[in-house]
């Protein structure tokens, strides 16, 4: 019979032994840098308290067999400070498996003393355990958001295939301009003319944390960062691999800011949007801004999770709505702290999700 307990040091080397079997389905042993990035995440957070700590499952023997993540975050509901704990990397050995260890560990996470618990990557099996649990889907917040720029080069990169060779640079480079010729007549570059006299700079975490509150106002639930905070998740969020480099740019009109926005990217693929915030009447030129850059980068696209305040931005931008295959879940013993989130009047980006983390899609080498 297994045990639930928290995660501690000594339990670090075992736990990425069970991401490597479980999420990257390779018997290989964990390499350092996964422990490393584990321990960095789950123990060295800025967060980091005993009072919410992630957990594994134990066998009497010892051996671990189960694992969830836990990555505290502060939050403004409605003018009070409550606590949220992100929740990641949910996994149970399919080898060596109980009954019940996975909602198990979801029930010891739920038990804490955190008014909310939330993730943004469930996939069907996890969002109907935290359903059955008495937590709700998102789906405001899982819906995914795509610009196509570049129609015959997005289209070629959907396919599964030879992505990586040189024959494959040169069907796209033959195929790509005279088919974006055509597409273009139904999917036009974006125009200029709405971000005239707009100005580009770098985003530090000390503006963040000075403008968040004037660029999420209106917003019921709003994530609390301090400068260090912020530091922290910039820093780990550009460890990210999979979709390329991290850049932000925040956007002026003169002196005045109007928001600022981070993607990755890497060249002729997508820009995938880690945080767009801008001041609530600003948010169509702050997103067109983005838009524009990317086509200038000669990217193919952007996309990222929806905001439901901004929908009619996404389709001014003639952007396609798409139910992502990943979803935003949350649990919470009172209505209150849901509710902000059921009617899309919470500011949710991917930064205060897991999505960010290198334990999503990244390779530990």
């Amino acid at each position: 019979m297994s045990e639930i307990q928290p995660l501690t040091p000594a339990d670090i080397p075992a736990v990425a032994q069970l991401f490597m079997r479980v999420f990257r389905k390779s018997s290989l042993p964990a390499a350092e840098s996964l422990k490393s990035y584990l321990t960095d995440l789950y123990l060295n957070n800025p967060w980091a308290d005993p009072s919410y700590p992630s957990f594994v499952s134990r066998r009497s023997d010892g051996r671990i067999t189960g694992f969830i993540g836990s990555l505290p975050r502060r939050m403004i509901l409605e003018g009070l400070q409550i606590s949220v704990v992100v929740a990641g990397n949910h996994m149970v050995d399919q080898e060596d498996r109980e009954l019940f260890t996975g909602s198990n560990l979801l029930k010891r996470l739920f038990g804490g003393p955190q008014d909310l618990t939330l993730t943004d990557s469930a996939n069907e099996i996890s969002r109907r355990l935290w359903e059955r649990l008495g937590g709700v889907t998102l789906l405001n917040y899982s819906l995914r958001w795509i610009r196509i720029l570049r129609p015959a080069a997005f289209a070629l990169d959907l396919l599964p295939f030879g992505r990586e060779s040189a024959s494959w640079g040169r069907l796209r480079a033959a195929a790509g301009w005279p088919g974006d010729i055509v597409a273009r007549r139904f999917l036009r570059p974006p125009a200029r003319e709405p971000i005239a006299g707009l100005t580009g700079a770098g985003v530090s975490a000390s503006l963040m944390q000075a403008a968040l509150p004037a660029l999420t106002a209106g917003r019921r639930l709003v994530p609390l960062y301090t400068v260090d905070d912020l530091s922290w998740l910039i820093s780990m969020a550009g460890r990210k691999e999979q979709f390329g480099d991290l850049r932000s740019c925040a956007v002026y009109d003169g002196d005045a800011l109007l928001g600022w926005y981070f993607y990755y990217a890497r060249r002729s693929g997508l820009a995938h949007v880690l945080q767009v915030a801008s001041l609530p009447a600003a948010a169509g030129r702050v997103l067109h801004h983005l838009v524009v850059r990317a086509f200038d980068e000669g990217l193919n696209g952007v996309t990222g999770i929806v905001d439901p305040s901004l929908l009619r931005e996404y389709h001014q931008h003639t952007s396609f709505i798409l139910l992502r295959d990943m979803y935003a879940v949350a649990y919470a013993r009172s209505a209150g702290p849901v509710a902000p989130l059921l009617g899309g009047s919470a500011f949710l980006s991917r930064l205060e999700g897991e999505w960010w983390t290198r334990l999503q899609g990244d390779r530990f080498t």
